[in-house]
């Protein structure tokens, strides 16, 4: 592929060309002790060509005539195309290896892993969110693309993974797009994305050493929705009294540690006698003090 074909169809429908060889991926059985982490990493890698893509897009109707040069042209038709490559050398070794077990196990396909079956409901919804970001506006293009497809070895997804984040990394070092439009846009993502503490950690764990914007929007989401906002000062209480200063979190509560955009400020209380006081929010039922 050259810059003079990028140019003729777009770049819209060059990316979207590429980009769907990441939406019909599946997992043999074998990976079911790391499925998770497998169909994971394939979400933050589509997630993050396509970012990059959305960016260089909002540029212009003709983004990659106008705003790269014909050095970077060049470089961005070589990636996508050994992107894709790359795909095509995984789907031929998973036909290969489906067939020759088929034949040796009386015509019996090897099994696949589900996403709707064999992932946690949360994480079933992390990669409904992410596949959503990534696939929303693409157009699905050529019959073969549209077809599912299995990894059945750990070492063949390694080496896909592995191959596939480093071209994605040349992409994103080409300049521009700016890495601060790059920031903006993944900040969002991140706004669009479930924020139970556990599917952010989960996804956080994907993302590390693959995708350096989302890891550390991540985390600064998890920082903000684990910190205490609340403000004390000058408060007192008898030796009688029972008082509890911060927020309280039943055996009910099950999602994880609330931020407070605007907490609470107590300064100069008195708690005397028998009194029960709590300086901060309860979740999920009864407090110890009932």
């Amino acid at each position: 592929m050259s810059d003079i074909v990028l140019g003729a169809l777009g770049f819209t429908a060059v990316f979207d060309s590429c980009i769907n060889y990441f939406r019909y991926i599946q997992f043999g059985r074998d990976f079911k002790e790391d499925y998770q982490r497998c169909l994971l990493k394939v979400d933050v890698a589509s997630l993050r060509l396509c970012r990059w893509a959305k960016v260089v897009n909002e540029h212009s109707g003709q983004p990659a005539k106008s705003i790269f040069s014909e050095a970077d042209l060049h470089c961005i038709t070589r990636i996508m195309s050994e992107i894709k490559s790359i795909f095509e050398e995984a789907r031929a070794l998973s036909e290969s290896y489906q067939s020759s077990a088929s034949r040796s196990s009386s015509n019996s396909c090897p099994s696949i892993l589900n996403p709707d079956a064999d992932l946690h409901p949360e994480i079933q919804q992390l990669h409904h969110d992410l596949s959503t970001l990534t696939f929303a506006e693409t157009v699905e293009t050529g019959l073969r693309n549209r077809t599912s497809w299995a990894l059945w070895k750990r070492s063949h997804f390694e080496k896909l993974i592995t191959d596939v984040t480093g071209l994605i990394d040349s992409l994103v070092a080409l300049n521009p797009p700016r890495q601060s439009e790059l920031e903006n846009r993944c900040r969002n993502e991140v706004k669009s994305i479930g924020d139970e503490q556990n599917t952010v950690a989960v996804l956080i764990n994907a993302a590390s050493g693959m995708d350096p914007l989302l890891e550390s929007a991540l985390k600064e989401r998890k920082d903000q929705n684990t910190k205490s906002w609340h403000a004390y000062r000058g408060n007192r209480a008898s030796v009688e009294a029972r008082v509890r200063y911060g927020d309280e979190y039943g055996a009910n509560w099950t999602f994880g540690p609330i931020g407070h955009v605007n907490g609470h400020m107590y300064y100069g209380n008195s708690a005397s006698d028998t009194a029960r006081v709590q300086y901060g929010d309860s979740f999920g039922g009864r407090s110890v003090f009932d």
